[in-house]
């Protein structure tokens, strides 16, 4: 038994290394070779392999020792052999390289940067393991391990330094990143990854991101990063951001990420996103919208400033195409949206209920859909029953929502600060003026709130000015300002602030009517629906993909019922390492 766990292992430990080399990876998914097996996924063969060969290596090495044990004095060759000795290396080894990246509690408690330097543990295990039986495995390891380094070599050398990238916070938990596209960077016209290394957090860290084309500036990528958890590297980052500033970063060259391979093999595609997620989904936006393909989106968000950031570059077809975009918001504050949206970008506050919006989309692609529709897509009005609709921002509380952002993504501490220094600024040239510290005075608030509220500071003005009256010395202290703050926020902060509509099944060509006794559970729960008309299930399985990214295990786990019902191929992009 132990023999045979050790030869049923050797392959595997080949592709251990193998799946790790991205560059070679990289350049055999642009082969003939990805016909046959997907290199863009190589990271899902990695855990999966690396799960079997943790419990392998435990069983090989079980039933050794339990050989030794019986014999006299056999158990000394554990520590008088060159066999028992690097067997017994690699074996404490295992656990602690498998065991912090596969199961959910280490996952959860320790961070990924301290587990990822554990993993490093590889490199001395796969050395005891050539020294365990060279004359069999010092050739079959030793090979795929070379590969590997010289890999990262190769990595090393492709690497680019980014030394005026702009960094700027976007929202509490978000950092927006901005850079030039280096030339040799071979970014992917479809969804692509990088590495990247941020010197002044961590000289030793890479992390991957989805990276995008700026839709704003050709010839600049940008990234998204989120925190992760209070002690984590991101979070050092966007605790670093108080105010956005250009500062320098490493790049490695751009990886084509899992969705890529399936995305070229289906005609419709269905885009699903939760949170930052979004990221990848734009590559595919700007790869397949306006073409003679469909994209239709589905975006779950509770950060608010995400969504308004990214809405312009949701355009997934003109308004007379059938494509859609869906954003499903469970934030609090209201968004702000400055534009009259098309009609085929909708905006919902609520959770969606995705059985049925998989049904309405694809309902687009049945034969017998005009006869039975009369042309307009009807269903994807009855799956968002209930749920608000949010439009673009009155002029009068825009500057409101602006503070409310504001306050969202500083802390009160830190826009007191700004208003301190606006005040000591704005004083400066008064003779006999002391700077202030621990107070703030009516240049310093107006000043903030005008940078703030923008070109609708004048809808709050007269607020702003009689607070300051009432004040007995004309000044705030810190827990004044903070509550004179709250008192310019929007009436309600629960996302009705801008024009809302709710669509009823009594009146599906209404966008004013209002139902307040409507809900969405939100639970995902639907497990009576019925999909698809079954005489067109061929038509739809060979056309249609889904694809899905995002940290929410209830959602993709959602998604993976609703690929197993109509069977629609569904592809994740997880960086959840």
């Amino acid at each position: 038994i132990a023999r045979c766990s050790a030869f049923f292992d050797y392959p595997l430990y080949m592709l251990l290394f193998l799946t790790k080399a991205r560059h070679l990876n990289n350049y055999l998914q642009t082969t003939i070779l990805k016909c046959w097996i997907n290199f863009a996924d190589s990271h899902k063969v990695h855990s999966m392999f690396g799960t079997i060969v943790g419990l392998e290596v435990t069983s090989h090495s079980f039933f050794h020792l339990l050989r030794w044990a019986r014999r006299n004095d056999d158990i000394q060759l554990l520590w008088t052999t060159r066999t028992g000795v690097t067997g017994l290396v690699a074996l404490i080894a295992t656990p602690l390289i498998v065991l912090p990246m596969s199961l959910p509690i280490l996952k959860a408690r320790l961070s990924f940067e301290l587990r990822k330097s554990i993993h490093y543990l590889a490199i001395l295990w796969a050395a005891a393991l050539m020294a365990h039986a060279p004359e069999r495995i010092f050739w079959m390891i030793g090979v795929p391990l070379l590969v590997y380094i010289a890999d990262v070599i190769i990595g090393y050398h492709k690497t680019h330094l980014i030394d005026n990238t702009y960094f700027e916070r976007v929202g509490k938990d978000t950092v927006l990143v901005t850079f030039k596209t280096p030339d040799g960077m071979a970014k992917s016209c479809s969804s692509s990854f990088v590495y990247v290394m941020i010197p002044w957090i961590s000289k030793y860290q890479w992390h991957a991101f989805s990276v995008y084309d700026d839709p704003k500036k050709p010839g600049d990528s940008q990234l998204c990063i989120t925190k992760a958890s209070n002690a984590s590297w991101t979070a050092a980052l966007i605790d670093e951001m108080s105010v956005p500033s250009h500062r320098p970063m490493f790049v490695t060259q751009a990886y084509l990420s899992p969705f890529n391979s399936h995305a070229m093999d289906s005609t419709n595609l269905i885009a699903m996103a939760s949170g930052i997620g979004i990221t990848p989904i734009l590559s595919l936006i700007k790869q397949y919208a306006r073409t003679e393909r469909t994209l239709d989106l589905i975006w779950m968000c509770r950060q608010a400033e995400l969504i308004e950031f990214m809405l312009s570059s949701l355009d997934v077809g003109g308004e007379d195409s059938d494509c859609v975009a869906l954003i499903y918001y469970t934030g609090k504050r209201p968004l702000l949206v400055d534009y009259d949206l098309p009609s085929n970008v909708r905006i919902y506050q609520g959770r969606p209920d995705l059985p049925w919006l998989v049904d309405a989309i694809t309902s687009k692609t049945s034969p017998d859909r005009n006869e039975r529709y009369g042309g307009g897509n009807y269903k994807l009005d009855d799956a968002n029953y209930g749920l608000k609709r949010i439009k673009q921002t009155t002029v009068s509380e825009r500057p409101r929502v602006l503070v409310a952002r504001a306050m969202e993504t500083y802390t009160n501490e830190q826009l007191f600060k700004f208003a301190v220094d606006a005040s000591n600024s704005q004083n400066q040239n008064r003779l006999g003026m002391d700077s202030l510290t621990d107070s703030v005075d009516y240049m310093g608030v107006k000043a903030l709130l005008k940078h703030l509220a923008k070109d609708g500071y004048h809808h709050i003005s007269t607020q702003v000015s009689e607070s300051m009256w009432h004040s007995p010395d004309g000044m705030m202290s810190q827990c004044e300002f903070s509550s004179f703050l709250a008192s310019l926020l929007p009436s309600d902060c629960n996302g009705d602030l801008a024009v809302q509509t709710t669509i009823t099944v009594n009146d599906l060509a209404s966008e004013d009517f209002e139902n307040e006794d409507q809900a969405l559970s939100g639970d995902f729960e639907n497990e009576d629906h019925v999909f698809f008309d079954m005489e067109n299930q061929d038509v739809i399985n060979s056309v249609w993909g889904m694809f899905y990214c995002g940290g929410s295990n209830v959602v993709a786990n959602k998604i993976k019922q609703i690929g197993k019902e109509t069977g629609i191929p569904v592809v994740f992009e997880k960086f959840n390492w």
